[in-house]
């Protein structure tokens, strides 16, 4: 856990790019994509967090590693003159998958679609994601029959924890 440099005060919502823009290089040259970044208030400090993952997922040294490297970035950065807690960490087993990258980083996993609007008359399905298409996820329901579902149909999807019996 990191701390910005100056005291706490409301921090207006563009000074959030500012923290998107300085933290997304730094990133990328790890191949580490930012997936998300949450500011708000807890407690009586505002808490930057910022969430990352990459393909085969991120470890706790890792995210131990970023918080120290992003705290020194952003401390170094004369435009950020906001107090606040760094956290970095990994967007977690049960967390909705929205983008592209996140069903592609899912893809050989279990999981839980929720549909807009029926397919095949139903409004859900469950399997292995065994690809993901430009507009589209095929999920293998079983050995032998899959289902193509477009992603504009996708209310929300999460990755099923499986485990392993003995």
């Amino acid at each position: 856990m990191g701390y910005g440099k100056y005291p706490p005060f409301f921090m207006e919502y563009n000074n959030v790019d500012k923290f998107k823009e300085i933290a997304r290089p730094l990133l990328e040259k790890k191949g580490i994509e930012l997936v998300e970044i949450l500011y708000r208030k807890e407690g009586n400090q505002m808490v930057l967090r910022l969430l990352v993952d990459r393909k085969g997922g991120i470890t706790l040294d890792e995210c131990a590693a970023l918080n120290e490297e992003l705290g020194i970035a952003l401390d170094q950065d004369e435009t950020m003159d906001t107090s606040y807690i760094l956290e970095v960490s990994s967007p977690g087993v049960d967390r909705p998958l929205r983008s592209k990258g996140d069903f592609e980083r899912a893809i050989g996993k279990r999981i839980e679609v929720a549909l807009k609007e029926q397919l095949s008359g139903k409004l859900g399905y469950t399997g292995r994601l065994a690809e993901v298409k430009e507009d589209s996820i095929i999920l293998k329901k079983n050995e032998i029959e899959a289902v193509n579902i477009p992603l504009s149909n996708i209310n929300n999807a999460r990755v099923e924890v499986e485990f392993r019996r003995e």
